[in-house]
């Protein structure tokens, strides 16, 4: 029976993970421009960019095949849709110096390397076909992290339905579908911070720690690592949890099993610390992880009172985060209904309630165990990291904006529905359980496919 399930949610995930990739209109999910401009210069030079190449940031900015595919789907969306935001006079909505540049710059290249090899193999079918290619090979990842959840829930519950659940909530959710819907290196983010959480939760809940689990986290991390500066944050956690419990299983062939793939990460940082000199190179000066280029201001909000810090941080910053991670379609110019951000709202609210409740009276009955704490690993470093970019851009320049988008909360999508779903299990009467597992997965495909018609309606009808 649990394979049937398993059988019929994959199946129901990857049908509507293609309606997606096909309704989205090509180069509307986030930065997808310059996602595909990395992957086009890597396939055309067959190496990674080097100092050399960022200077003025033309050889990086320009590609003609992507600028005809702009002014191509452009007039699709004006003939879809009179009132898009985007001024269709100027056939480039985001000539922004630096742009491409930035993305190339500021993110390692495993992605970008990736999508190369479709834009390598299948490169004389067209940008416009490549550009689907490489959405369509997401869908590995996508399956991956429908697994990885389901996995992770099932060190928590072995009904089937929590994990059944867990697994298509975190999966179908819209916002991290469209996400995952494009051509970003955000969908080997996702899966690696899911694959190290579901690891480092196994490690400590098995009695045995296995090499093989040991390679397999050292693997995803070198994913993380090579994807994106949020791995970076959280890797120190999964680091030292991991030496802390082979320190009481120690041996030569576990150490090594960890350690060796991470040997990678640190060959190609010590190429750019020695060749471009920083970890996250920056040689024209003008881009940047931190200082975030597209905005600048003479402002600036130094000096002001911890009070004043304080409501910065959390209002109306943790509001826009939400409606982002709820499902602001920011790309698509559409937000949900006012309804809908509500009712999610409440609900979440209502998670977090039952989660605080179940989690002191866990303490107090000393019935909680480490992998419960370890959901909270991806959450805290990772939200500390994105305080400091916001303080960073708020206090130099008042800038509010950055970062707020709800997607860089994705890496912690997995633990917030582990946690939501642990605190509603715990005030759910047993014999109502199943029913209520049943419900959340049947509201998981209706919140998707009315996400999705709303977006097809949008832009095509």
């Amino acid at each position: 029976m649990e394979k049937r399930l398993k059988f019929i949610s994959l199946g129901l995930l990857v049908s509507l993970s293609v309606l997606w990739i096909f309704v989205i209109p090509p180069l509307q999910t986030p930065d997808e421009q310059a996602h595909l401009r990395y992957m086009q210069f890597i396939a055309e030079n067959k190496r990674l960019p080097n100092k050399n190449d960022i200077q003025d940031n033309e050889i990086l900015e320009n590609s003609d095949a992507i600028e005809n595919l702009i002014e191509q789907t452009q007039a699709d969306r004006v003939f879809h849709n009179r009132t898009y935001h985007f001024d269709f006079e100027n056939p480039e909505p985001t000539q922004i110096e630096g742009f491409n540049a930035a993305h190339i710059y500021n993110h390692p290249p495993l992605y970008y390397l990736w999508g190369a090899i479709f834009l390598l193999a299948f490169g004389s079918f067209g940008i416009l076909r490549v550009l689907y290619i490489v959405r369509f090979s997401n869908l590995i990842f996508i399956i991956f992290n429908y697994l990885f959840a389901f996995k992770a829930a099932s060190l928590f519950s072995k009904n089937r339905w929590f994990r059944a659940a867990a697994a298509l909530l975190v999966s179908l959710w819209p916002a991290f579908m469209f996400g995952n819907s494009g051509i970003n290196s955000d969908v080997f983010l996702f899966t690696s911070f899911f694959a190290a959480l579901y690891y480092l939760l196994k490690i400590y809940k098995s009695n045995e720690l296995k090499s093989d689990d040991l390679l397999k986290i050292s693997m995803w991390s070198v994913v993380g690592i090579l994807t994106k500066a949020q791995f970076l944050a959280f890797f120190p956690i999964v680091l030292v949890l991991v030496l802390w419990k082979i320190r009481k299983n120690f041996s030569i062939d576990k150490m090594s099993s960890f350690f060796a793939p991470l040997i990678i990460p640190v060959l190609y940082f010590a190429r750019n610390l020695l060749g471009l000199g920083s970890l996250f190179p920056d040689p024209s000066g003008k881009t940047g992880i931190i200082t975030d280029n597209y905005f600048s201001s003479e402002a600036t909000c130094r000096g002001l009172s911890i009070l004043s810090y304080l409501k910065a941080l959390l209002y109306p910053r943790y509001v826009l985060i939400f409606k982002g991670f709820a499902g602001n379609f920011g790309w698509l110019d559409t937000q949900l209904p006012r309804a809908v951000y509500l009712f999610l709202s409440f609900v979440f609210l209502l998670s977090i309630v039952f989660f605080l409740y179940w989690f002191v009276f866990g303490l107090k009955r000393k019935t909680l165990r480490t992998v419960h704490f370890l959901l909270l690993t991806p959450v805290i470093p990772l939200e500390l990291f994105y305080i400091y970019l916001y303080f960073n851009g708020y206090i130099s320049r008042c800038y509010e904006n950055f970062p707020t988008q709800g997607r860089y909360y994705f890496p912690m999508l997995l633990s917030f529905v582990l946690m939501g779903l642990l605190g509603l299990k715990s005030v759910i009467p047993v014999k109502f359980k199943d029913v209520f597992y049943k419900l959340i997965i049947l509201f998981a495909v209706f919140f998707n496919v009315f996400c999705l018609a709303m977006l097809t309606q949008r832009y095509y009808l």
